[in-house]
C-alpha cells in the first residue's frame, strides 16, 4: 500500500483556504482587483506588479483567475 502524503493534503487544504481568501466576492474566479488587495497588504504589490502576475497566469484570457489558474499563480506567490 503507498504511503499516504499528508504534506499533499495540507497543500491542496492551504490552495483553497487563499483561493477563497483572494475570491473576496466569492464568485469562484479571482479578478485582477481581489488579487491586487491581499497582494499589495501582504507583499507591498504595486497596481502594475499585480496586474502583470495574474495576466502571467491568466490562461483563458479572461481577466480572473479560475482556481486551477490560481494555484500556479499561488506557488508563485509563496515563493516571493
Amino acid at each position: 500500500m503507498p504511503a499516504f502524503n499528508f504534506e499533499c493534503i495540507y497543500s491542496m487544504a492551504e490552495i483553497r483556504r487563499k483561493f477563497q481568501e483572494y475570491d473576496i466576492d466569492s464568485n469562484g474566479q479571482v479578478t485582477i482587483e481581489e488579487a491586487h488587495e491581499i497582494l499589495r497588504r501582504e507583499l507591498a504589490f504595486r497596481p502594475e506588479q499585480s496586474i502583470e502576475l495574474v495576466k502571467r497566469y491568466d490562461r483563458n484570457g479572461d481577466g480572473q483567475l479560475s482556481y486551477d489558474e490560481f494555484t500556479k499563480f499561488y506557488y508563485k506567490v509563496k515563493s516571493k
